[in-house]
């Protein structure tokens, strides 16, 4: 009876041995599925804090200075919308542009206050 009663012991000891390998696994995924949604959400609030969340995405087109220092184009955004809007900046004909600002009273205007060009 010796040889069951050791056999026994080692077959609850190789259980729990495979246990805690189970939970260090486990554990080891749940760390590392943490740490990832951890990276996202500050990724996620680094982007907006540098305004990467635009009004308004498109390309730029007809650009002419005007008489108060600024300049007017007309924009095209992604949905095929085209508008004027105006911008102390000079936007380069034909570029993809980000834009931040404000609808005038009459809704004939975009006044830009901040753009930004993608690099292709």
């Amino acid at each position: 009876m010796k040889g069951w009663g050791a056999c026994r012991l080692r077959q609850s000891l190789s259980f729990f041995n495979i246990l805690s390998i189970f939970i260090q696994v486990v554990n080891k995924y749940f760390v590392l599925g943490a740490s990832i949604i951890l990276i996202l959400c500050f990724y996620l609030s680094e982007s907006e804090s540098r305004g990467d969340n635009f009004d308004y995405i498109g390309v730029v087109g007809n650009v002419y200075e005007t008489s108060s220092g600024g300049f007017s184009f007309n924009f095209q955004d992604v949905y095929g919308s085209e508008f004027r809007c105006f911008s102390y900046e000079e936007p380069t004909e034909k570029g993809l542009y980000g834009l931040k600002g404000s609808v005038s009273s009459d809704g004939n205007m975009f006044f830009v206050s901040s753009m930004v060009l993608f690099d292709g």
